[in-house]
Formats: C-alpha cells, structure tokens, sequence
C-alpha cells in the first residue's frame, strides 16, 4: 500500500478526535498505589516495521498512554543520514514527525528513538524502541556490531558516535555528517542495522560538542587499519580504541606584561604545554603556570626595550610549534606600586603513602624559579641525633629545565626519623627574592604497614613500557623493558588501594606513548591492560602473571 500525506493525517486527525471524545466518555480515576515502572507501548503505528515502498514525509507513533518527548531532536538517530531537518508535533498519546524533505529512493532506514519517547509521569522509555522501513521494495539486512574502548583508560567508551560511510565517498569525519549514524551504550557497545552491501569507512569519536563531526583537538577517536567489505555477511566483534589523535600545534595567542608587577610577562597559548623552550640575545626566567596555557617570563636582565623570542611550545601529544614572540617587560605600572608574588615552596615526598626509605626521592616545588642556591643552609638531621648535620651535596640534587622544582635523591641510614632543614637565604628567586627558614620531618616507612606485587611477564615484545597505575588512571610507577630483568618485577612500598597494570608497546623506542593518525590510517602504539584490577591490602604480598 502507497501512504500519502493526505491520506496520513486525515487518517491521524480522525483517530485523535475520536480518542479525545473517547477519553472524556471514560474518564480514568486518580489512584495511588506502586510507582509506574510500565513504559508506553505502540498502539498504532505508520509506517508499520519493515513496510515497503514507503513514500511519505510524515510518520506518526500512537501510545497506550500519555506521553512527552524528551530532546527528540538529538536522541532520534536516522540512518542513512537525511537532508533537512523534521518538525516534531506532540500531542497527549502521539508525536507526529513531519520531514522537511523527501526520502531516498530505494533506500532502507533505521530511526532509532533512544530515550526520545517517554511516559508522562515517571520517565519510562519504551525498551529498544526503533522502526525500520524502505523506499524501494526490499528490506537491506547487514549490519556491523563492536565494542569501543578508550586505550589509555581501558575503560568503556560509552554515549560516542559511530561514524560509517561509504569508502569511496569523499566525506570527512571532521566535517561531514556520515551515511550511517550510530551510538554506543554505556558499555560501548554498538551496532547498526539494515546496512546496504558495500565497502566502509568506520569511526568512533567522543563527540563533546554533540554536532556528530569529529573535533580532533578534544575529542578522542577510534578506527580501523583497513575498511569494512559487508558483502553476504556482518562484521562482527570489531573493536575500536580511542585515543586524541589531535595533530594541530598549540597556537600563540598573545603576549601581555603583568598588570601586578613589574618584570614579568605572560605568553598565552591554545592549548596546555607540555614543555617549553625560549631563546634571546638578553637571559630570561621562565615557566609554565599551572593549567598549562599560560608561560610566565622574567626580566631578568632588566631590558625593557622589546625582545625578540624564539620558542619552541610542545603539547602533550608531542605536536610542536616553532615561532618568535615580541616581548615587553614594563619598568613601571601605571596602577602603582609593584606587587610582586612572594616566594613559596612546597616539599613533597614523591615515594606513595607515610614515610620515606632510606633511599629517599623528595621534591621541592617553588612557585618561580630559582636562580641561586646555596647547598651549605640545605641539611639533615637522622633519628635522635641533632648535632651532626648530614650535608646535601653536588651529586644528590638535580633542577628541572626550568629551575622551578628540584629532585633530591640520596641514601642516609637512619631507623626511625629523618629531618629536613632549610635555612634562610638557601634560595635566591628570578626577582632577587630569599627563602625563610623551614623544616620537616619524615618518618622511616614500616614494610609491614605495605604491600608488594610482583609481575612475570609472558612476552616476546622487543619494546614496551610497563605502568603501575591508581584507581584514577594516574601513573605511579613506570620501567622501560630494558630495565627489567627476566621478564620479572617487584614493586614493593604500595598502600593499600585498589592498582591497575597497563603496558605500552614502545614500538619506536622513544620512551612514551604515541599518537595515531586518523586521516592516514595510522594506528596510535598499542597499549593492553592487565584484565583485572589488584586489591592490595597492608602487608600482602600478591604476583600476578600478564600476557601480552
């Protein structure tokens, strides 16, 4: 049978206004009792699931009861993809959808309503709630299931587009609509349905800013080496990994001097920096603020005429821009006198959990860098005794490139306590600024108050990186493959706390994890995680074998 809007909303409108004048007939009594956990079920239907030769614009969904439409607009997903928008029309127990533009002939769509339909007054959405019909006069039948993963997380990738086109297509991910749109579950799962015979392209994205275009400076993606061939049957069990595969530098955006202080001037950029390097013919100070966007720079030399800089700025994803900036330091402030920022420190005991080793890493973090520093003001002071001072010297301390935090690494056999004394004056800042005099203490950590887990590695890998991570997917621990001995590992001092285990194959020997290419075809380096998490708790001892 051929449908035409005529005879369709004739059709609808004659059975609303009977139903109306029904309802009142039969007016339903307010009743209390057990929460509605029933959702809405389809009384009628048009076009009916699977219908042929389907020729309308318009589609109308009656219920058995009241019902509201929630965000219809964004949770309906149609596939293929349509030209023009629809208007949605709701009414007590229907929603009527009227297409700005005609369907494809001999083409077979999926409308999936996600959570778009729900009853009135609790929310049920009916269950798997999709229809199914064709412009022509069969049914298309393939279909693509997979499960998406983010790779760095292990963790599903779940509410992301799926973005399928066909292979010869020219469509890009980034700026086009696809063929055939889908989403994954809360578990990333996905599947689309009723897919003609054909060659693919297949991508899934984290799509943030809900316009089903790929952003690959925000938004993390997933593909595949090669297309997708649907000929007689489904591809199944495809499995996708996402990760940033942003390739664009970070930009610079401005250059703007300190309106608090005099001497120092701020570089703005797109996005956080994961490292930066400057050059000029006059010495300067510098460092990357907290959040990344932002470098602050010192006058070190006290040239205030402007300053050509080369900079090198690099992301996290290692994309690297090379430009000049020209810098201004102003000598005076027009709102007065300069304030500047004292100088502050933090010590920070980088080994997880109480207390410290006897071959102890600390941290000392300042919040500009330091120019000076003067080794004889800077101390220990082991257990009891408080007489003889244990000096720091040349070979237990290393800075950061930018003189902003130094590591102290050194060996003192003590058994129970261990003191830190800074004495005034012991750093001098970039602004000529002195330390006060501090102290802290730590205590010696008891073995029985940790755990220890064990690894034996089963591989044939060349390369890798082996990562300890937390509950937050932050890395703890990491070791190179060339470091570990007979596939063998010991990692002993954790708190108890709940540990992952994740391997990064290193295949080009660079010491970190790379990124993939999207538009090549390029995968990002592998990385697998140990398939369970590891409880541990106070003095347990647990190996764990991991096959990768």
């Amino acid at each position: 049978m051929l449908f035409t809007e005529s005879f369709l909303l004739r059709y609808f409108y004659w059975s609303l206004f009977l139903g109306i004048f029904g309802a009142c007939a039969n007016p339903r009594p307010i009743t209390g009792g057990a929460k509605d956990t029933i959702p809405p079920k389809i009384t009628k239907q048009i076009p009916l699931n699977k219908t042929l030769n389907f020729n309308s614009r318009t589609i109308i969904l009656e219920f058995d009861e009241r019902i509201k439409t929630n965000n219809l607009q964004q949770e309906l997903l149609i596939t293929p993809s349509i030209k023009g928008s629809f208007k949605v029309r709701e009414f007590k127990k229907a929603v009527v959808l009227e297409f700005q533009e005609p369907f494809e002939p001999n083409t077979t769509y999926t409308l999936n309503f996600r959570k778009g339909i729900q009853d009135l007054n609790e929310g049920n959405v009916p269950p798997n709630f999709q229809m199914v019909f064709s412009t022509g006069d069969k049914l298309d039948s393939l279909e693509i299931r997979g499960k998406a993963t983010y790779l760095l997380t292990g963790t599903p990738a779940a509410e992301c587009v799926v973005w399928l086109a066909p292979a010869k297509d020219t469509l890009k991910v980034e700026k086009h609509l696809p063929y055939y749109l889908g989403k994954s579950d809360k578990e990333g799962v996905f599947r689309l349905q009723n897919l003609k015979a054909g060659t693919y392209k297949l991508y899934v994205f984290s799509d943030k800013n809900n316009n089903n275009r790929l952003n690959p400076e925000q938004e993390a993606v997933g593909f595949l080496e090669q297309n997708i061939i649907l000929k007689d049957k489904n591809a199944d069990s495809l499995n996708l990994m996402l990760a940033l595969s942003d390739k664009k530098p970070p930009r610079f955006l401005k250059m703007r001097p300190s309106n608090t202080q005099t001497d120092k001037t701020i570089l703005d950029f797109s996005k956080p920096l994961q490292k930066i390097r400057l050059q000029s013919i006059h010495k300067l100070a510098y460092q990357i603020n907290e959040g990344g966007k932002e470098v602050a720079l010192f006058n070190i030399s006290q040239f205030y005429d402007t300053l050509q800089v080369n900079l090198q700025a690099i992301d996290s994803l290692g994309n690297v821009l090379d430009t000049t900036a020209k810098v201004i330091f102003l000598k005076e402030l027009r709102s007065g006198k300069s304030k500047k920022e004292p100088l502050k420190f933090q010590i920070k005991n980088v080994s997880q959990g109480e207390g410290i080793l006897q071959n102890f890493h600390l941290e000392i973090v300042f919040n500009k860098p330091i120019l000076q520093i003067d080794t004889a003001k800077i101390y220990f002071y082991k257990d009891s005794d408080s007489l003889q001072k244990i000096p720091l010297l040349a070979k237990d301390y290393e800075w950061n490139e930018y003189q902003n935090i130094l590591s102290i690494r050194k060996k003192i056999e003590f058994q129970e306590k261990l003191r830190l004394q800074i004495d005034s004056a012991a750093f001098e800042s970039c602004e000529k600024e002195l330390n006060r005099a501090t102290k802290e203490n730590f205590v010696l950590k008891q073995a029985n108050r940790f755990a220890t887990l064990k690894l034996n590695l089963k591989t044939q890998e060349p390369n890798f990186i082996l990562e300890l991570l937390d509950e937050k997917k932050q890395v703890l621990r990491s070791i190179a493959k060339e470091k570990i001995y007979e596939n063998k590992i010991i990692w002993e001092y954790l708190p108890a706390g709940t540990y992952l285990v994740r391997v990064i194959l290193d295949k080009n020997k660079n010491g970190r994890w790379d990124k993939g290419d999207y538009e090549k075809g390029i995968l990002p380096e592998k990385v697998i995680f140990l398939p369970k998490a590891i409880p541990l708790r106070e003095n347990w001892e647990i190996t764990e074998e991991f096959s990768f």
